[in-house]
């Protein structure tokens, strides 16, 4: 064959008079030229690819933004108290006790993510008369910025030496009005040092929101009616910072910063930084012997929405991975059926002279191509649908950011989707040339490997089976999320003893309908029983519906037990406090407000007397409770 002969003009199928590539340019070129011929077939490879590099990309994405958003609920879930940080020091009042405790934390070392301090002073004592009989046990307090977290109902906040203001309710339990002069004393102590005398009462407040952080959880608003002969609990008496600035030497004052952690700026990369930090702050505190202790809970509640995000972490490789699986099997699927329509190709470009390295590139470039043009689209995709999921399930604007562990799932699946190509076209790039062209081929039967595989694949089915009959999803009271591969092998092995049993099936019926009138029903059971290739469709198809019905399934169960799981932990949707003066029917009252009994209920809480347990005491109105609440 001359070399005129053997590079006639011809189109890009590969058909005769198709040129042989000489260069990896030609080889570039002829490829390209190809894909648009088969723009078709190009396409559903292209399909197949994107879901497959989706596949493994948007399990690190999902779990991370998954873990954020863990992370961030956890955080603003919690109370403040536990979050942030409080330092504090019982001593007097000489020397002014919040300026070394600004000195000591600044000294203990950096606290990232904390937000400004809230210096406080606290004074716990008796409120007495002028014959010194106790009237109500009180907290003398001064907090930064209190006159913005307080409404003033009659005169004004306490700015000067000996000015208190008193809540609103405390003016209805006792004699105290505007212009009026407390005395303070220490409990249990009537010495002139541990006494606080002429505090004039020049405003009346109640508290905007006793729930906010800024008051970090701290017993300001707490009156209640006690027992016995103990003077019933007023609420905080705030004074002015000049008040304790001239108190007698020795009055025993609580001095307290508390630094609230700014819990929205918290990410899952700041949490290791965090834990340091509040390690090191503590380390470098005064020892026990010293008066300065610090008081944080941060770690606990890290620890809670680690496990949390952990056990979402391998939920979602699981489930990511069997996903991951399918579309690497159908990504072969497509590649062997796109090889083997190129087979007279393959064949002829082997007529032609094409080395053996020529030859695979000349039938595997294409399908190469294809997968490396998927990845980026792969990862695009995957993103949109992480932000499309994450604006529905996750907590709003939990951030959605590319990680290496994305971008090594995306690198898998191209090399994973890479091998499958050569995989599937393995069998026609290595076939002789004469097979090649013969109309028919030889039955294929399974070798060892797959016969191995397909037992090793019942059985595993077989032994989640027996787990979650057994010892169900709990182990030692965890969650085992090793049970979430139980319906992708189940699936698996019923597909593939299907199979085996599907041509069986079939030649009993193509006997049976032979002869009948049935000629199509006839030919297409004949197909089935003599070209067992077409039976991967069937195992790709049953495993496909298997996981869509288990995740149909295990989405209803997990949407029922989320409802009900948060009935019983929340209770009511919301919960209001309200202030009642004494005689006032409150039951009565919202009776009244909602008159079907379906949307509020009144309830009151009770401190146990003396000679009865610790606790609180709960009366609700129990002909509403099983509509409103759920506890």
């Amino acid at each position: 064959m001359g070399r005129r002969a053997a590079h006639p003009k011809g189109d890009a199928c590969g058909r005769v008079g198709t040129p042989v590539p000489s260069a990896p340019v030609d080889s570039l070129r002829l490829a390209l030229r190809g894909l648009w011929w088969r723009r078709g077939v190009s396409m559903v490879i292209v399909l197949v690819a994107t879901t497959t590099v989706i596949a493994a990309a948007i399990a690190p994405l999902y779990a991370r933004a998954g873990g954020e958003s863990i992370l961030q609920d956890t955080l603003r879930a919690a109370p403040v108290r536990d979050t942030g940080l409080e330092v504090w020091e019982l001593t007097g009042p000489r020397g002014d006790p919040l300026r070394r405790l600004d000195a000591e934390i600044a000294a203990s070392g950096r606290l990232g993510l904390y937000q400004h301090p809230i210096h406080s002073l606290q004074f716990s004592g008796t409120v007495v008369d002028h014959r010194n009989q106790p009237e109500a046990s009180a907290q003398l307090a001064f907090r930064d910025r209190q006159c913005e977290h307080l409404i003033f109902l009659r005169g004004r906040c306490p700015i000067a030496v000996n000015e208190v203001a008193v809540s609103a309710r405390s003016v209805r339990q006792h004699p105290w009005r505007l212009g009026s002069t407390l005395a303070i004393n220490r409990p249990r102590s009537l010495v002139t040092a541990q006494q606080l005398r002429s505090l004039r009462v020049v405003g009346e407040y109640r508290p905007k929101d006793r729930n906010e952080p800024y008051w970090f959880d701290q017993d300001y608003f707490n009156a209640h009616v006690s027992a016995g002969d103990d003077p019933d609990v007023s609420d905080s008496i705030f004074t002015s910072r000049a008040t304790f600035d001239s108190a007698p030497a020795g009055l025993a004052v609580r001095a307290l910063v508390h630094l609230p952690l700014d819990v929205r700026a918290v990410r899952m990369a700041d949490t290791a930084t965090l834990r340091h930090n509040l390690a090191a702050f503590q380390r470098r505190l005064p020892g026990h012997g010293s008066a300065v202790q610090s008081i944080s809970a941060l770690d606990e509640v890290l620890d809670a929405a680690g496990n949390s995000t952990r056990r979402l972490d391998v939920s979602v490789l699981i489930v990511a991975g069997q996903l991951l699986v399918l579309s690497w099997f159908v990504l072969y699927l497509v590649v062997a059926n796109a090889t083997e329509a190129r087979g007279p190709e393959v064949a002829l470009a082997k007529l032609r002279g094409l080395r053996p390295a020529a030859t695979v590139a000349f039938g595997l470039l294409e399908p190469l191509l294809l997968i490396a043009a998927a990845t980026p689209l792969g990862l695009l995709l995957a993103d949109l649908s992480v932000r499309a999921l994450g604006a529905a399930r996750l907590l709003p604007g939990t951030p959605v950011r590319f990680t290496g562990l994305t971008l090594l799932g995306a690198v898998a699946a191209l090399a994973g989707g890479c091998l499958a190509a050569a995989l599937a076209a393995r069998r026609t790039l290595t076939r002789p040339v004469v097979e090649q062209w013969r109309r028919t081929s030889g039955p294929v039967r399974p070798s060892r490997v797959t016969t191995y595989a397909d037992t090793a694949v019942a059985l595993l089915a077989l032994l989640g089976l027996l787990q979650l009959r057994t010892a169900g999803v709990l182990t030692n009271g965890r969650t085992n999320n090793l049970v979430l591969l139980a319906p992708g092998l189940v699936a698996l092995a019923m597909a593939l003893i299907g199979v085996r049993l599907l041509p069986a099936a079939a030649r009993v019926a193509v006997r049976r309908t032979r002869g009948t009138r049935h000629l199509g029903r006839f030919l297409a059971l004949r197909q089935v029983a003599r070209r067992p290739a077409g039976l991967r469709v069937v195992v790709l198809l049953s495993v496909a519906f298997g996981l869509i019905t288990f995740a149909v399934a295990a989405w209803s169960v997990a949407s029922m037990n989320r409802t009900a799981r948060a009935d019983t932990e929340v209770g009511a949707a919301r919960v209001i406090t309200v202030e009642s003066r004494p005689g006032v029917d409150l039951v009565g009252a919202v009776r009244r407000l909602d008159p079907t009994g379906r949307y509020a209920m009144a309830v009151e809480e009770f401190l146990p007397f003396n000679d009865q347990p610790g606790g609180w005491l709960i009366a609700v109105d129990s002909g509403r409770l099983a509509t409103v609440a759920t506890w």
